[in-house]
């Protein structure tokens, strides 16, 4: 079961790079492999010539314990308080993709402007507070997750209904509820940030509705959906 796990995440870090959303050894993958433990991309290595086999196991209740010998991405930390936050995750995507990128390093939240950004998402992509001097000195990584948590409790949303955050002044997380899932919604961030940059640069106070929000959103993703594209 380890084996499949890892061989799984192995395959979702090599499709961020295929799929350009990461560059060299930047960005990871996670996959939840039961309640207790999560695998992640090794630290540094280079895809294309390591093995799954080796994929670092971590202990999701303590961050200390490490199975494995390949030392674990730098951003774990940031991972498993997701994970220690909704035991229904499978996946956790991060990387520095170009345009979700901008807008993190902009310091701005992802505007909901149109109907494929609705198809996704419900509202905007949040974004998280600037850390302090001692938050980023001591414990970054911890302080990191403990800011996304904060975040969305703030504007009272979910992992569920959220699946997607920017970090301010550094990149995007997504997460989701299958293996493929964190991945996947990756590249719909990374494609609705490039239509929100391209659509600012057109029009500074373009508009959309609440309900042609809903419609899209609900009926791809409501109770009573019946949207099959």
């Amino acid at each position: 079961m380890y084996i499949n796990k890892k061989k799984i995440c192995h395959i979702e870090n090599l499709k961020l790079i295929r799929l350009k959303l990461s560059f060299h050894s930047f960005g990871n993958v996670s996959i939840r492999i039961n309640e207790n433990q999560f695998t992640i991309k090794p630290s540094g290595v280079d895809l294309y010539k390591s093995g799954y086999k080796k994929y670092p196991i971590i202990d999701i209740n303590n961050k200390n314990k490490i199975q494995n010998n390949l030392k674990p991405s730098v951003d774990t930390e940031i991972h498993r308080q997701i994970y220690l936050s909704d035991k229904k995750i499978k996946s956790i995507a991060h990387s520095h993709c170009i345009y979700a990128t901008s807008f993190s390093q902009a310091s701005l939240n992802i505007p909901i402007l149109g109907t494929t950004h609705a198809d996704y998402f419900s509202d905007k992509i949040l974004i998280t507070k600037k850390l302090s001097k001692t938050e980023v000195n001591k414990n970054y990584e911890h302080n990191i997750g403990k800011s996304i948590i904060q975040c969305i409790k703030k504007n009272k949303k979910n992992f569920n209904n959220t699946r997607a955050i920017l970090l301010n002044n550094h990149g995007p997380f997504t997460w989701g509820y299958e293996y493929e899932e964190a991945v996947k919604n990756m590249e719909i961030l990374e494609y609705i940030s490039l239509l929100a940059f391209k659509t600012l640069t057109l029009n500074k106070r373009p508009k959309i509705h609440k309900f042609l929000i809903d419609k899209h959103f609900n009926r791809k993703h409501g109770k009573k959906s019946y949207y099959g594209q």
